[in-house]
């Protein structure tokens, strides 16, 4: 490395000093060696046909077996029974917050019906034990905070 002084300081009286590669160490056209090393790694990884980019989703199920009418404001979390994962997802379906499960191949609705009216923005949440929990906008009942458990 070349040392370039680049300017002395009057108050006290010393000097800044800057380290700066020479031509010939580590630089390629102007880029230092660590950038081609990314960039050379980076097309590898895109031309080496990797898993992640064949990747692809898989549904688990069609719309029509979790849902029948519109449904929106949808939340999923995960249990886990005996050592499987069972997911969970909250919805509201015509404006009624429901609650299904995935188990052997198939959505099962977990409980009845959340709300009695209209519901929107459901969030659920399952703890260390199991244990769901759902909150939502109980919009019949003036745009209330609501939480509810699923007893099982």
């Amino acid at each position: 490395m070349k040392k370039e002084l680049l300017y002395r300081n009057p108050e006290t009286q010393s000097d800044q000093v800057s380290f700066r590669h020479s031509r010939h160490s580590g630089l390629i056209s102007g880029y230092p060696a660590y950038v081609w090393s990314v960039l050379v790694f980076i097309l590898f990884f895109l031309l080496s046909g990797s898993a992640y980019s064949q990747a692809t989703w898989q549904a688990l199920a069609s719309e029509s077996q979790i849902a029948s009418a519109v449904s929106s404001y949808t939340t999923v979390a995960t249990a886990t029974v005996n050592s499987v994962s069972v997911p969970y997802v909250a919805y509201t379906e015509s404006g009624i917050a429901k609650v299904k499960r995935y188990v052997n191949g198939a959505w099962e609705a977990a409980g009845g019906n959340i709300s009695e009216g209209n519901a929107s923005y459901t969030n659920i949440f399952i703890d260390g034990n199991n244990k769901v929990y759902v909150a939502y906008v109980d919009v019949a009942n003036g745009n209330r905070l609501a939480i509810k458990t699923l007893n099982t």
